[in-house]
C-alpha cells in the first residue's frame, strides 16, 4: 500500500470514529492521543482542511467532525 492510500485509509477510519463512536460530540484531545504517528499526521491535516473543528475550553482542547461547506 503506498503512502497516499494509507493516508486515505486512516482518514476514513477517523471519519468513521467521529460519525459513529462519538456521533457529533466534542472529543477531548487526550482521547485522540493514543494513536500512531501517521494517524496523528492525518488527523492534523483534517483539522487544517476544516473537516474537524477545534475549540479550546480552558486548558482542554476538543475536536468535532464537521464536513466543510463546498465552495460554489
Amino acid at each position: 500500500m503506498d503512502r497516499e492510500t494509507e493516508k486515505r485509509y486512516v482518514a476514513d477510519q477517523i471519519r468513521v470514529l467521529f460519525l459513529t463512536k462519538w456521533a457529533g460530540k466534542w472529543v477531548a484531545e487526550n482521547e485522540l492521543r493514543q494513536q500512531n504517528r501517521l494517524w496523528s499526521q492525518v488527523f492534523q491535516e483534517l483539522v487544517q482542511q476544516k473537516f474537524i473543528e477545534k475549540k479550546h475550553e480552558g486548558t482542554i482542547t476538543k475536536y468535532k467532525w464537521k464536513e466543510p461547506l463546498e465552495q460554489l
